[in-house]
């Protein structure tokens, strides 16, 4: 027995239940050397290091507190370590104490790793059934709340078929996500589902689904929800991507269908259709102009259909402009218009390019590049030819250019004679025939040469002592003198130059019976193109 009554020192304690960063010290009751123990003191060190520390710095009374309530491995005292760090290696020892004095230490218990203890991980959470049809079903849960102190390797998922007690695993290798489609089911039958979660040392308990699954396909109508990207309309420019992107709901899966401007479109080099599920999306790539107009998408099941529009504009630069027109040339300038272009480009056009050159030249001359009307006066050159070409413009950029096909020439116009006017008989007698003017304005440039005939006769009326002609600047004259019976009749003047030919007629009837004169006076209408 020790002297004074110190008590005896514990036996090794045993550690156990390493978790983390604690740990469960136990040891025994040692001999008391006649003084009732009043304490136990719990040491500590790092297994490398030399220093000991106590565990506690409250006493470790032998009170009911740190009794062990189930006898193991003879131990009557336990003490849970806390504040250890995790990884490091320890060792404990134990001293006892009463009014005498404190023992000699315990032997060193074997070390002990601070480590998590690994045990089966807690089952999933929250386990629903997402979907399903007369042929699958598609269950999804969350991930356990305690992993067992090793990451989840996988899931399990079981089924057990209505009136039967037997659970059937779905998968073979673990399920590595939170969510399974269950294929094979069988239509009609009515079907229950759980799940475990798996870590190295083993499955959980497992999570059932709270409701039976019956195997039937539900029917919904097809419903349509266009992007907000491209909801109504979308403009792009040339070159650039076109997306249209919808999302579409219905069960079954409805079938889709991609129109332009009402006629069907299907993949090429430049399009894709992708339907993922709600998603659904049609793309074209290299966007043209022509890509332009209305675009339609229809979802159709066997319970529907619904509808969806999205009207695509594509900015491209104009078409060329239409009916290029040279005209009213003169030595000093002449006018230019043409016809806006069939397709704007899809956008405002803001201006014309208008450029001319002469047939030796290859490079052209701009003569406006701001002009926002379809006509313009262009300035000439006496003497020279020219070509114009025209192009129209809008905020992307100019379009291809139409040009004149012939040249104009800087001179002044030589003008078709004008049509004879005022031509009429001068002078009647009342009862005598007095000679018998006949007169007529002629105007034209250059000055028209006048021939004049009678009837149907082509030859022309030769001067004779009865007949005398007279011509000026703008008027030609016919005199009959000594008029008889036959020189009623249909007179005819025509005036002829080098840009046309106009003529005119004036009946004249000789009454002998009545000794009066007679005429009739015809005008003939024509239309005439100016060069």
């Amino acid at each position: 027995y020790p002297s004074a009554g110190v008590p005896e020192a514990p036996e090794m304690p045993t550690v156990r239940e390493v978790y983390g960063t604690n740990a469960l010290v136990l040891w025994t009751r040692p001999r008391d050397g006649g003084k009732p123990i009043t304490n136990y003191i719990l040491e500590k060190k790092e297994t490398k290091a030399k220093r000991w520390s106590r565990a506690t710095r409250d006493p470790l009374y032998p009170s009911t507190q740190y009794r062990v309530q189930d006898l193991v491995e003879g131990c009557e005292y336990e003490y849970r370590v806390s504040g250890l760090f995790e990884g490091n290696s320890y060792e404990f020892r134990v001293f006892s104490e009463n009014i005498a004095g404190i023992s000699e230490p315990s032997p060193t218990s074997d070390p002990i790793k601070a480590t998590r203890a690994i045990t089966k991980p807690g089952p999933p959470g929250n386990p629903k059934l997402k979907d399903w049809s007369k042929s699958y079903a598609d269950i999804c849960w969350t991930k356990p709340t305690r992993d067992g102190g090793s990451p989840i390797l996988g899931y399990v998922v079981e089924i057990q078929k209505s009136g039967t007690a037997q659970w059937d695993r779905i998968n073979k290798d673990l399920i590595k996500m939170c969510a399974h489609r269950v294929p094979g089911l069988i239509e009609g039958m009515e079907y229950r589902f759980r799940i475990r979660a798996t870590n190295k040392v083993g499955d959980s308990e497992p999570r059932e689904l709270s409701e039976t699954v019956l195997a039937k396909d539900i029917l919904v109508p097809p419903e349509l929800t266009v992007d907000v990207s491209c909801r109504d309309s979308l403009t792009v420019r040339a070159g650039q991507i076109i997306s249209l992107i919808t999302r579409v709901k219905g069960r079954p899966d409805p079938e889709i269908t991609w129109t332009k401007d009402a006629r069907a479109l299907s993949r090429d080099k430049r399009t894709e259709m992708n339907n993922n599920y709600p998603l659904c999306e049609f793309v074209i790539n290299d966007a043209v102009r022509s890509d332009y107009g209305k675009y339609a998408i229809v979802a159709k099941n066997s319970s529907g259909q619904a509808q969806a529009t999205i009207i695509v504009n594509v900015l491209d630069t104009p078409g060329a402009c239409q009916n290029l027109k040279v005209a009213y040339a003169t030595k000093n300038s002449c006018m230019v218009s043409w016809e806006n272009p069939e397709d704007n480009g899809g956008t405002e056009i803001t201006q014309y390019i208008i450029e001319c050159r002469q047939p030796s030249q290859r490079g052209w001359t701009v003569v406006s590049n701001d002009c926002t009307k379809r006509l313009i006066k262009a300035p000439l050159t006496e003497g020279c030819e020219y070509f114009f070409r025209v192009s129209a413009e809008n905020k992307i950029g100019a379009g291809p250019t139409i040009e004149s096909k012939t040249p104009v020439l800087a001179v002044d116009p030589i003008e078709k004679p004008g049509e004879p006017i005022d031509f009429q008989i001068s002078e009647i007698g009342k009862t005598f025939w007095d000679s018998i003017p006949i007169e007529a304005t002629v105007k034209g440039k250059p000055q028209p040469d006048i021939r004049w005939t009678k009837d149907e006769s082509t030859e022309e009326i030769k001067k004779s002592p009865r007949l005398q002609f007279e011509s000026g600047a703008d008027f030609s004259k016919l005199l009959v003198t000594g008029a008889r019976r036959t020189d009623s009749g249909k007179y005819v003047v025509t005036a002829s130059n080098s840009s046309g030919t106009c003529s005119l007629m004036s009946m004249c009837r000789l009454l002998a019976k009545v000794n009066r004169l007679y005429t009739f006076k015809y005008i003939q209408i024509y239309t005439f193109v100016c060069f």
